[in-house]
């Protein structure tokens, strides 16, 4: 709970006052893949087995969503017959939902691999920025009532 806690009153003073990137300023956030390269200062090794790690889920995700698209056209067009049959109708609802599992599997094992790439400093600064993004629904609300 204390660590929350120096989280919330952490981030935004950093992200307002800028203290995190005088070191290395970010780039314009237009390109993704360089802000998380100097953000996280990854050296060329670790880039180039991130990049791999990163075309590998683009494409497992993509293939998988290719098999979900037809399946939820094809549930679409028996929801909308006139006699739907159960039958039909659950085993598109499961097959769908196990492709979607896969789909946060894949992202999930995507994630684990690119933190096993990280030293214990770059791990902390992500881990920083994951809380922030978990608590940012809170700043407008702290922001408006003057409190950052």
């Amino acid at each position: 709970m204390k660590r929350l806690y120096f989280l919330f009153l952490l981030i935004p003073a950093i992200i307002l006052s800028g203290e995190g990137f005088k070191e290395n300023p970010p780039p314009p956030p237009n390109n993704p893949i360089e802000v998380v390269i100097n953000y996280l200062n990854l050296s060329e090794e670790q880039i180039e087995l991130w990049i791999g790690f990163l075309e590998e889920f683009r494409l497992a995700q993509r293939d998988l969503q290719n098999q979900i698209r037809p399946l939820e056209r094809t549930l679409r067009e028996i929801l909308n017959s006139e006699n739907p049959e159960p039958e039909s109708v659950g085993i598109l609802v499961i097959q769908i939902d196990n492709l979607k599992k896969m789909m946060k599997e894949n992202e999930i094992t995507y994630r684990e691999n690119f933190e096993l790439l990280l030293n214990e400093e770059q791990l902390e600064k992500y881990n920083i920025l994951r809380n922030a993004f978990e608590l940012a629904p809170l700043f407008p609300a702290f922001q408006a009532t003057n409190l950052i």
